[in-house]
């Protein structure tokens, strides 16, 4: 009897040992930093029509946070207006998003609306989702607004029936106008960088133009770099092209190369 009451002690011992490295450990995952709350840029003016403001503003960098997109709209006339826009929106590396017929219901004579707080329609959210891994999220390049539509509701059509529904797009004096654009800082990258992407996804293939003009354009990139922060940021974008350039040479080297692609930032566009 007394020898089960030691295997029965040491089984509970080992239990409790147990269960206090697994909340341990459980502890130290909930003790990790949370990602920054969202904060945003100022506020830029893409275009204007029919005497309304159109604005947009990024959220700000944070290196984990995706970036998202909102728009503010500002009616500087002395009638109230409605007004839709369309929009493509450009990451830094080419992907495209799409917003058709965004809507906005009446605005008053002097006043505006600002996503996200109070006009849902005008926050786009996260345009470009981080893939898993991802190091840095992925940077908006150009907001495009390609159709804006605005009219005047205080101004009906002569002799219009209450009982017939009116389109403010159709029956109301209106302004159209398109391909309002505003490019963001930071959300352009270099061209070498596009080539050596595009030669990389090539490969095994030396495929040209894109790796022979990657080379080029880098070394016309480091002559026009404005600081050395940019210039030494450059030298390792070229260290990561000369990993890979074996493959001009040889389809199937041995061994395979293993290449790390930078993920400093060129501050200045080239």
């Amino acid at each position: 009897m007394r020898f089960v009451n030691h295997i029965l002690s040491f089984c509970l011992a080992a239990a409790l040992l147990v269960s206090l490295v697994v909340g341990g450990e459980a502890g130290v995952e909930r003790s990790q930093d949370p990602a920054p709350l969202l904060s945003w840029q100022d506020w830029r003016l893409v275009g204007s029509c029919g005497g309304v403001d159109y604005l947009a503003a990024i959220s700000s960098d944070n290196g984990r946070n995706d970036f998202e997109l909102k728009l503010k709209v500002d009616n500087k006339n002395n009638h109230t207006v409605q007004t839709r826009v369309s929009a493509v929106i450009d990451s830094q590396n080419g992907e495209k998003k799409y917003r058709d017929n965004v809507g906005l219901g009446r605005l008053n004579a002097g006043r505006s609306a600002d996503a996200c707080s109070t006009t849902p329609s005008l926050c786009f959210g996260v345009l470009f989702p981080s893939a898993v891994f991802q190091k840095q999220p992925t940077r908006i390049a150009k907001l495009v607004l390609t159709n804006v539509e605005v009219a005047n509701i205080d101004a009906p059509p002569a002799n219009a029936s209450p009982a017939v529904y009116l389109d403010p797009y159709r029956d109301y004096p209106h302004t159209t106008c398109r391909g309002l654009s505003i490019t963001f800082p930071g959300g352009t990258s270099p061209r070498f960088i596009n080539l050596t992407d595009k030669c990389v996804k090539g490969l095994p293939q030396w495929t040209k133009p894109e790796c022979d003009d990657a080379v080029d354009e880098i070394l016309k990139a480091f002559k026009r770099a404005a600081s050395a922060k940019d210039q030494d940021c450059i030298k390792q974008w070229r260290d990561y092209q000369k990993c890979y350039e074996i493959y001009a040479f040889d389809s199937n080297p041995v061994p395979r190369p293993s290449c790390v692609r930078p993920i400093c930032r060129i501050l200045n566009t080239l």
